[in-house]
C-alpha cells in the first residue's frame, strides 16, 4: 500500500517525493511522500534545492513507514507531518532542526526514544502525544517553547508521579489533582515552562517563577480561578495567548521592563483586575488582551504618550486602555506625583495610585 496525503498547488515530483520551492526559490518544501514505506531517507535536495521543511500532512497516516532519516539543512517539521505513522520506530534527527509543529508525531506508537538535537527551539502542541511506547525523552537546553500536551499520553509521562513534572530544564505541568489553596515554587534551574502547565488548576493561589524565565506560554494559567499572586520575572519578554485568561482573583499585574508582547486574550475575563502596569519596552498587545475586565480602572504606562501610541494593538483594545490610562516616569516609585492622568480617567473610579501599585512594584 502506498502512503499518500493531501497535496498543495505548484507541486513537482522527484522519485517518491512531491515538493514545491519556497517563495524565494532557495529551498524546497516536501509536501507529500508517495512511496511504500519501510526505511525512508529524505533526500538532502529536491529540485536541486536543499530541503528545509517537511510540510503539513506530508507522511500523515503512513503506517508502513518504519525508520526515518531526515537530512541536514532541515529546519522545520510541519503540523501532522507524521501523524499516526504507527510503525515508525526510529528517527535520525538533523542537527539543523529548530521547530517541530503541532501534532507532528502524534500517535506514533512504535517510537520508544526521542533524543532531540542541540539546536531545536520549539516543540508544538501535542507533538508527541499518543506515542504510547515513548519511554525515553531528552530535551536539549536550546528548547525555548514546549507546547500544550506535547508529551501527554506517552510512556514517559504516564510513569511520572502526581505533582510537579519536570524534564531537564523544562517544567512540564502539574499532574493529578492539585490540593486546595496550593502554592507552587518553580525551582531556579528551570528556564522553560510548558504551555498550559497550570491550565484549569482551580485551587492554585500563588506561584513563584524562576528568574531565568523569558516567556509565559499560551494558556499557562488559564482558568486558575483562585490565583491572586504571581510575580512576572524581570527577563520575561513575551506573555502568550490566554496566559491569565479567567484568573478571577488576580487584582493587579506589573509587566517587567523586558516585556515586548502580550498575546491575544492574555488577561481576558480577569473579573477583579484593577491595575495593570505596562513598560515602555512593550511593542505589541494582542486582540482582546484585556476584554472582560470590568474592574480595570488604572492602566499605568511607564513612558510617554508618543511611546504608547507606537504600541501595535487593535482599536478596541486601545480604546479600552486609554479610558483609564495614566503615564508614569519610572516604575521604581509610582506615586501620585510621578504620574500624569489623562483627563478622560474618571475620578470616581480612580483609587490612590500609590496604594494600589507600590506593593506590586516593591516585590520586583
Amino acid at each position: 500500500m502506498m502512503c499518500a496525503a493531501v497535496t498543495a498547488s505548484a507541486e513537482q515530483v522527484q522519485g517518491d517525493f512531491v515538493y514545491e520551492l519556497s517563495e524565494d526559490g532557495k529551498t524546497a518544501v516536501l509536501l507529500q511522500y508517495k512511496g511504500k514505506g519501510g526505511q525512508v531517507k529524505v533526500p538532502d535536495k529536491l529540485g536541486g534545492k536543499p530541503v528545509a521543511n517537511i510540510g503539513t500532512n506530508a507522511f500523515r497516516g503512513c503506517k508502513e513507514l518504519t525508520e526515518l532519516a531526515l537530512p541536514e539543512g532541515l529546519t522545520e517539521i510541519g503540523e501532522y507531518a507524521f501523524w499516526y505513522c504507527s510503525g515508525l520506530s526510529a528517527v535520525q534527527w538533523p542537527s539543523t532542526l529548530k521547530k517541530i509543529d503541532g501534532y507532528a508525531f502524534f500517535g506514533c506508537t512504535a517510537l520508544t526514544e526521542v533524543k532531540l538535537p542541540d539546536h531545536i527551539q520549539n516543540i508544538g502542541n501535542w507533538a508527541f502525544s499518543g506515542c504510547s511506547n515513548l519511554s525515553a525523552v531528552s530535551l536539549p537546553d536550546s528548547v525555548r517553547i514546549v507546547g500544550s500536551g506535547a508529551l501527554d499520553n506517552t510512556a514517559w509521562y504516564n510513569r511520572q508521579p502526581d505533582g510537579n513534572v519536570v524534564i531537564g530544564h523544562c517544567y512540564y505541568k502539574y499532574k493529578g489533582v492539585m490540593p486546595d489553596n496550593y502554592t507552587v515554587t518553580v525551582r531556579e534551574n528551570i528556564t522553560v515552562v510548558a504551555d498550559s502547565a497550570f491550565s484549569d488548576c482551580e485551587t492554585l493561589v500563588s506561584v513563584t517563577l524562576p528568574d531565568g524565565l523569558t516567556r509565559l506560554g499560551n494558556s499557562l494559567f488559564f482558568h486558575c480561578k483562585r490565583l491572586f499572586a504571581v510575580t512576572i520575572p524581570d527577563k520575561v519578554t513575551e506573555i502568550g495567548e490566554n496566559t491569565f485568561a479567567g484568573c478571577n482573583q488576580l487584582k493587579s499585574v506589573t509587566l517587567p521592563d523586558s516585556a515586548v508582547s502580550v498575546g491575544k486574550n492574555a488577561f481576558a475575563d480577569c473579573l477583579t483586575m484593577a491595575t495593570v502596569v505596562l513598560p515602555h519596552s512593550l511593542q505589541r498587545i494582542g486582540e482582546d488582551a484585556f476584554v472582560g475586565c470590568p474592574q480595570l480602572y488604572e492602566v499605568i504606562y511607564i513612558g510617554t504618550r508618543e511611546e504608547f501610541d507606537r504600541i501595535q494593538m487593535e482599536e478596541g483594545t486601545r480604546k479600552r486602555l486609554e479610558g483609564n490610562l495614566i503615564f508614569a516616569v519610572s516604575s521604581e516609585d509610582i506615586t501620585e506625583d510621578s504620574v500624569t492622568h489623562l483627563p478622560t480617567v474618571p475620578e470616581a473610579k480612580r483609587r490612590p495610585v500609590q496604594q494600589q501599585v507600590s506593593n506590586e512594584t516593591s516585590g520586583r
